[in-house]
């Protein structure tokens, strides 16, 4: 079962990082013009895990609907990774991939796909996943959506991402393995 307390990416990282329902502190909206304010004495985790030792790590997107105080995040970078961590520290590790946004389902997602694999936030087998046609392995289409084909190849190009994401996260495992760290790690995807 997956659970979320917002159909978006940044509403949800608000509520995953500070343990709140967007709604109850403005970051339901996204993109909103304003960032929302968490309440007084609300720590983001990552925060407090630093604060009990952890190296903190976030890879990707700063978007999380409020202003992330500078101390969360022991390094914070597009290309950051595990092995710019302490090798005898516990770590706390955000690694983000775009793949699934709904970015990626745009007109020009062939160009959107080159940006991201040039920027290291995605790997080759991720771009090999996502330009896979989906032939006779297509979804079928909801019966509460279109039977357009508009939505056919949307639909295809969404499961192509997810196939890709799953390469990606394959990878990730992989790289926690290679660092020995994987049967001591908590994985949460």
């Amino acid at each position: 079962n997956v659970f979320t307390a917002a159909p978006v990416c940044a509403p949800s990282r608000a509520a995953l990082f500070t343990g709140l329902y967007p709604q109850t502190f403005g970051a339901q909206h996204m993109r909103a013009r304003q960032s929302a304010v968490p309440p007084a004495g609300v720590k983001p985790f990552p925060e407090i895990l630093r604060e009990h030792g952890y190296f903190t790590i976030k890879q990707g997107k700063n978007d999380f609907q409020f202003e992330a105080p500078p101390s969360m995040w022991d390094e914070n970078a597009a290309d950051a990774s595990l092995r710019d961590r302490p090798d005898d520290q516990p770590f706390f590790a955000v690694l983000q991939n775009g793949a699934t946004h709904e970015s990626a389902l745009r007109p020009d997602w062939r160009e959107w796909l080159a940006r991201l694999v040039k920027t290291a936030r995605s790997c080759p087998a991720c771009a090999v996943a996502m330009l896979k046609p989906s032939g006779s392995n297509a979804p079928e289409i909801p019966p509460f959506l279109p039977q357009t084909p508009k939505v056919q190849a949307e639909l295809n190009r969404l499961y192509a991402n997810v196939s890709a994401m799953d390469a990606w996260v394959g990878q990730q495992m992989a790289e926690l393995d290679r660092a020995g760290l994987l049967d001591d790690t908590v994985v949460i995807w």
